[in-house]
C-alpha cells in the first residue's frame, strides 16, 4: 500500500511540475553577423507661427590676468602666458621681454627653428618660446613696450594671418 501512494505521489508531483523528463540543455550556435547601426532621423515639421529670435551673446574666453596697457580693440590679439626660450642654439644671446610677437606655434621644436631661421636670414632677431603646455612660440620681436610690438603686428599681418601679442606674465 505504501508503494502505491508513494507512486500516485510521484505521478501527482510530476503532473504538478511538468515533465519527469530530465532537463537538458540544447546549445544551438547561431551564426554570427555583424551589428549594424541604426541612427534616427527625427525631421521637425516647419512651425507655420512667426518664431521669435533671440539674440544670444557669443561666449567670450577669459583673460587670465589683466591687460592694462593695451586698447580693447588689440585684446583679440594678445594673450598672457608663462614662456621661456627653449634651448635652440639660435636664442643665445637673446633675450625674453615683456611683449612679444608671435608669428608661429608649433608642437614640434624642429618646426619651430626651421621657421626662426627663416625670420634670422630676413633680419630678424627671432626667438623661440616654449610655454607650459610645451608649445614652442616663434616670436619675431620681443620688446618691453607694447606699441613696438602693435606696430611690428601691423606690418607682417599680410604675411602671418595668426599675427598675436604674447604678453609675458
Amino acid at each position: 500500500m505504501k508503494k502505491l501512494t508513494a507512486k500516485i505521489l510521484i505521478i501527482a508531483l510530476c503532473a504538478v511540475f511538468g515533465s519527469c523528463k530530465t532537463k537538458k540543455r540544447v546549445f544551438v550556435e547561431y551564426p554570427q553577423t555583424q551589428t549594424e547601426t541604426v541612427e534616427e532621423v527625427v525631421f521637425l515639421d516647419p512651425v507655420d507661427q512667426e518664431e521669435e529670435l533671440v539674440d544670444v551673446p557669443e561666449p567670450s574666453l577669459p583673460t587670465p590676468s589683466p591687460i592694462s596697457s593695451i586698447e580693447k580693440d588689440d585684446l583679440s590679439t594678445a594673450r598672457n602666458e608663462q614662456v621661456v626660450l627653449s634651448d635652440s642654439e639660435q636664442n643665445s644671446g637673446l633675450q625674453l621681454k615683456k611683449y612679444n610677437v608671435v608669428v608661429g606655434s608649433f608642437s614640434n621644436k624642429a618646426n619651430a627653428e626651421r621657421l626662426q631661421a627663416k625670420l634670422n636670414e630676413e633680419g630678424y632677431n627671432a626667438l623661440v618660446a616654449v610655454n607650459e603646455n610645451g608649445m614652442h612660440r616663434v616670436i619675431a620681436l620681443s620688446s618691453d613696450e607694447s606699441k613696438p610690438a602693435k606696430d611690428k603686428i601691423q606690418a607682417v599681418k599680410d604675411r602671418f594671418s595668426d599675427v598675436w601679442m604674447l604678453i609675458q606674465k
